[in-house]
């Protein structure tokens, strides 16, 4: 399985959006809490993609077809790798492992001093 790591485009919204959905249905699921994913699950997405210190956001594709986002948070010297969103159908195939490596080293390439990243299984 070949994962192709590339830059969000504008064209990959509706994607990331759904991805964000079932990333918030998810945590509707284990934290017991179904407002967490509400009426319109993938809603969070809008604030992600507007927030002033959102450096960059990442797709991962599989055979042409985006299957996973990621994104990096940027605080000055600190920063949080914030999304890391796999498609439920594609989970353990180390694409969010490559996702977070990539979003590291970008993280690295712009100076960033302390990162975190928490993932939720």
């Amino acid at each position: 399985m070949k994962i192709t790591i590339r830059d969000y485009q504008d064209s990959d919204y509706d994607i990331c959006r759904s991805l964000w959905g079932e990333l918030a249905q998810h945590h509707a699921k284990i934290y017991e809490d179904r407002s967490i994913a509400g009426d319109d699950p993938g809603r969070g997405f809008e604030p992600y993609m507007n927030n002033p210190q959102r450096y960059s956001t990442w797709v991962a594709e599989v055979d042409d077809k985006v299957v996973a986002c990621a994104g990096l948070i940027v605080y000055g010297e600190e920063a949080e790798v914030e999304p890391v969103i796999v498609s439920s159908s594609y989970r353990n195939k180390g694409i969010g492992t490559e996702l977070t490596r990539h979003a590291v080293e970008e993280a690295m390439r712009f100076g960033v001093r302390f990162l975190s990243v928490r993932p939720v299984v």
